[in-house]
């Protein structure tokens, strides 16, 4: 479950990941063999998606629509995840709220898992984007941030384990004060910098920063800005997915 976006790319993008976190689950239940070398094949959960704004049903009508798609194939327990990257209103209060409108008029069991972005693996993905950039002297996560604190304080830490710097669309400090931050240390100016912005997919705030960067390195034409994808529809996301499902 995503927020919603009206970017295409970010549409498809989600539709991909689907598809591919169902092909990672084919594969995980495929046919096992007991001692007398009878096949067992355990049906793969179904897969579905849902959105919490720009869509036109509410995601709790989405969720109990899905579980009584999935009854239907005697599925009642419906694990949803939360395709997010900060802990704020929309995980800590919004999400919560939807799921509970639903599971009041489902007779399944629906399991509200916790955020993508709390998950262990978004670091390595993270830290692997970073290494494919060519050798860098800083790095920089930019994300669009929150109003609430805590959630930015998660950023700030995950960015520390990174050995990187954090920047934020919506609020302060933008991309623009870190990277002038670090083009005025008086010893050790970089001569390169990565950016990764930690976004789920392409969108339109994704191509703002790109046009920012641009922008910043006519500004700063000492330091060579490399800007990164953000997380995206592959099969490493989606085997993470995978492994907190199962």
């Amino acid at each position: 479950m995503a927020h919603g976006s009206r970017a295409t790319e970010a549409q498809i993008g989600l539709q991909q990941l689907a598809i591919l976190v169902r092909q990672q689950l084919t594969i995980s239940y495929s046919p096992q063999f007991n001692t007398y070398s009878t096949p067992v094949v355990n049906k793969p959960p179904l897969v579905a998606t849902a959105c919490l704004e720009l869509c036109s049903i509410p995601l709790h009508e989405k969720i109990y629509e899905f579980a009584l798609r999935a009854a239907q194939d005697r599925i009642n327990n419906i694990k949803i995840i939360p395709l997010f990257l900060l802990p704020g209103v929309h995980v800590k209060e919004d999400i919560p709220y939807e799921v509970d409108i639903a599971q009041k008029k489902s007779s399944s069991k629906l399991e509200l898992l916790s955020f993508l972005g709390s998950y262990l693996g978004i670091k390595k993905i993270l830290n692997r984007k970073f290494k494919h950039l060519q050798p860098t002297d800083e790095r920089i996560i930019i994300c669009h941030g929150s109003k609430r604190w805590f959630a930015n304080q998660f950023i700030e830490s995950m960015a520390t384990e990174l050995q990187a710097r954090s920047a934020y669309w919506s609020v302060a400090p933008s991309l623009e004060t870190q990277i002038e931050s670090l083009a005025t240390m008086k010893e050790k100016k970089p001569k390169s910098i990565a950016i990764i912005p930690y976004f789920l997919f392409a969108g339109g705030i994704t191509e703002a920063i790109a046009i920012q960067v641009k922008e910043l390195q006519k500004k700063f034409p000492q330091i060579e800005l490399i800007l990164g994808e953000p997380l995206g529809a592959n099969k490493e996301l989606a085997q993470l997915i995978v492994e907190v499902v199962k």
